[in-house]
């Protein structure tokens, strides 16, 4: 997977608040780099609001947006987690009020690994749901659909040269939504105009490779927010 929120894309779907807080990013970070920048992060105070993480040859790579803002939040950051190191960290954070704002899966060897944030915060419980095939993830929209959950953020990444996929979904009734996954690259912009067209805004892309072609899922909710664009 290359980094999942591309930096242009990231920074596109950025809210004007946050363009005017103070923000920190950083690319190409080794495993232990990343961890000291956390830390860092944390000491400065600085949130941790977005992690994409990119296999590469020696080690791991890691993509971090920070951002220091008056209203800062507590805040929790994992990776290298396993399928079950990353249920029993959801379960011992939610017990504790934190919910997840943010998963990265990413192929380490044969098997599926995940960064996570987690923040503090009492709104609308999210679940996590991982390790899903190209069907499971659209069993897994419908089914949560039925159950009042939407898509908060989506993530797709290849393991053994097959799609896999994760996301965060939130618990809420008051958003129209729509999610078109694995579009092809030369696909996207008419997806893009067509669906923005109807009212829907850009919310999340995640980007990642299948054979060599970069495809993405994309995220919609129907909002009134302020005036937008993509490019």
């Amino acid at each position: 997977m290359f980094y999942r929120r591309y930096l242009l894309p990231g920074l596109l779907l950025m809210t004007n608040a946050l363009f005017a807080a103070e923000v920190e990013v950083q690319l190409q970070l080794t495993p232990a780099t990343y961890q000291k920048h956390v830390a860092r992060l944390a000491k400065e105070g600085y949130d941790l609001t977005d992690v994409s993480v990119m296999p590469g040859k020696r080690f791991d790579r890691f993509m971090a947006i920070a951002v220091k803002r008056p209203e800062s939040k507590a805040w929790k950051a994992h990776h290298g987690l396993d399928a079950r190191q990353l249920e029993e960290k959801q379960k011992q954070y939610s017990s504790e009020g934190f919910q997840p704002v943010v998963i990265s899966g990413y192929a380490h060897g044969n098997t599926s690994r995940f960064a996570v944030i987690w923040e503090k915060d009492s709104q609308a419980e999210r679940i996590i749901r991982h390790s899903l095939s190209n069907t499971q993830l659209q069993e897994t929209l419908n089914e949560l659909k039925q159950e009042g959950y939407i898509p908060y953020k989506l993530d797709g990444y290849t393991l053994n040269n097959q799609p896999s996929h994760a996301g965060i979904w939130v618990k809420r009734n008051d958003v129209t939504w729509d999610a078109t996954c694995n579009i092809p690259a030369d696909e996207f912009q008419k997806i893009f105009e067509n669906t923005a067209s109807q009212g829907f805004r850009l919310i999340d892309l995640c980007g990642y490779v299948i054979d060599r072609k970069p495809v993405y899922h994309a995220l919609w909710y129907k909002e009134t927010d302020p005036a937008w664009m993509s490019q």
